[in-house]
């Protein structure tokens, strides 16, 4: 996992010890002794809002949040026997029975995500996945901590990435995808929210909630999974199938979206972003999309998202060597 930001102040797990924290705003410590792990509270003196930290399983001390994922919540953590610090993934128990049937197609998710990130993660582009355990209710898998950014949060319109960034972080996860393919799986949720980058560019992958084996993903679902601005490919909507070409499909609308700070198709509702994936694209309003796009890399990315897979590129190395060949 990773930091949004670089930190204000040195971590001090003799302080938190004592039930003390220092304010993130104005340095000043203060008592936690009597507050509650996990959530926030003001600062006496500056009233600034500062996260309570926690002791989990006695050997990790979570003391910093960094966000959601697909099925919990995200913190930054010093795992005390290691020494070293790590990302934190929590899935709370369900508290009420109606909760019960959410909380265990969430558990179902968490365990997927972990078994699939431990049988993976050897591959350098791909979050480090060390361990999962239940304490005190809730289920908690130990992460890879990685300094860098999500990239959503790195692309912005108004400060795009160069395109050479934008290619080479391509080339890191269409390795990624084959590493994938090979051992039989599909990737299946390629969105800038599951994608770091480290300070020295290298790409991290995260979250495997909706990856799956191949040859058991159910075609007949009657609920479409993935993200509808970036993943969701026509055969996945229409519950035909899907294959690497899929995944190509999303790759592409993840290039775009580097390229161009926005997302390819813009709607009001989920259902109207499903009609315009399924609707066919006008040679001229693609043209139209990508003017500020490299001519040759917008031909690339245009053949990427065509509606049809067979007319995308059939393979992962063939969308690689059409990038390489590209004169950026």
């Amino acid at each position: 996992m990773f930091g949004f930001f670089k930190e204000k102040k040195a971590f001090n797990l003799q302080e938190i010890r004592k039930g003390n924290i220092s304010c993130e705003n104005c340095s000043k410590s203060f008592s936690i002794k009597n507050m509650t792990p996990f959530t926030m509270a003001k600062c006496p003196n500056c009233s600034e809002l500062n996260f309570i930290p926690s002791f989990v399983n006695q050997n990790y001390c979570v003391f910093r949040p960094l966000g959601g994922g697909g099925c919990g919540s995200v913190y930054k953590a010093y795992e005390i026997e290691l020494k070293r610090f790590v990302a934190i993934k929590m899935l709370k128990s369900s508290s009420s029975m109606q909760e019960t049937e959410s909380n265990e197609s969430d558990l179902a998710l968490f365990l997927k995500e972990y078994a699939i990130g431990k049988k993976m993660h050897e591959h350098p582009n791909i979050c480090k996945t060390y361990d999962m355990f239940d304490w005190n209710g809730s289920y908690y898998m130990i992460l890879e901590y990685i300094e860098g950014f999500r990239l959503d949060k790195l692309v912005v319109p108004e400060n795009l990435p160069v395109v050479k960034d934008v290619i080479y972080w391509a080339k890191q996860l269409l390795s990624v995808l084959q590493h994938l393919y090979n051992r039989g799986y599909l990737y299946r949720d390629i969105k800038p929210q599951n994608i770091l980058v480290s300070d020295n560019n290298l790409i991290k992958i995260i979250d495997f909630g909706l990856s799956a084996k191949m040859e058991e993903i159910n075609f007949q679902k009657s609920v479409v999974e993935g993200s509808p601005e970036f993943n969701i490919a026509p055969e996945r909507l229409n519950f035909a199938g899907e294959d690497m070409r899929s995944e190509i499909y999303g790759l592409g609308m993840l290039l775009y979206f580097c390229l161009t700070g926005k997302t390819f198709y813009k709607a009001e509702t989920v259902k109207e972003l499903i009609r315009l994936h399924n609707s066919p694209i006008a040679l001229a309003d693609l043209s139209r999309k990508m003017t500020n796009v490299p001519a040759d890399l917008a031909v690339v990315v245009g053949r990427m998202i065509k509606k049809e897979p067979e007319q995308r590129y059939q393979s992962y190395k063939e969308v690689f060597l059409a990038l390489e060949a590209l004169e950026v």
